[in-house]
């Protein structure tokens, strides 16, 4: 912004320095006025080179940092992503085994509930109830998650 004021100001003191009148003056007055012109138009320039430095100097660097600094910042926010979407299937996965785990638990707490009740039973019939209540207990460590 600074350089585009200084730019400007640079230039219009050029064309001030151009376009002044005072070709018709004589004597003194005439080469205090071409002095004048000539002082005025060299002040323009360097203002306009001071524009290009500052460009070159500091706008040029700036816009190149801010650009690494996007550049590194979406490689960054790309990690984290992948990051977070890794992080979420392992949180849904470990639900999912948990949701199995207590199913399982129930399971078997039921299955050593009618064995329990079951006394009165014949004994195949019992035996049925040992093997199905066996076999929730070995199903619940079988999940394939802890919780």
């Amino acid at each position: 912004q600074r350089a585009a004021i200084e730019e400007t100001y640079g230039k219009a003191l050029i064309k001030l320095g151009r376009s002044a009148g005072g070709s018709s003056e004589i004597g003194s007055l005439r080469s205090s006025w071409d002095s004048l012109k000539a002082e005025t138009e060299e002040l323009g320039n360097i203002h306009y080179r001071q524009s290009q430095q500052l460009v070159q100097e500091v706008e040029t660097p700036n816009r190149e940092f801010r650009e690494k600094q996007r550049m590194q910042r979406k490689k960054t926010e790309d990690v984290v992503r992948k990051a977070q979407k890794l992080k979420l299937n392992s949180f849904n996965s470990n639900q999912k085994a948990r949701k199995h785990y207590e199913s399982k638990c129930r399971e078997a707490e039921r299955a050593d509930e009618e064995v329990k009740r079951g006394n009165y039973l014949p004994p195949k019939d019992l035996e049925k109830l040992k093997a199905k209540a066996t076999k929730a207990r070995v199903g619940r460590f079988s999940c394939g998650g802890l919780v």
